[in-house]
């Protein structure tokens, strides 16, 4: 059996998924990025 998520709780993780994107994915000066030093791209 499921549950259905929240409208409220729904849109925070749109929110989150599309900070990470844009903070950590989207090109800085035509380079791919990534602000945490551990993580190999």
């Amino acid at each position: 059996m499921t549950t259905s998520l929240d409208t409220e709780v729904l849109l925070g993780v749109r929110e989150r998924i599309a900070e990470f994107i844009m903070n950590q994915v989207i090109p800085v000066k035509g380079e791919f990025h990534c602000n945490y030093p551990d993580i190999a791209i």
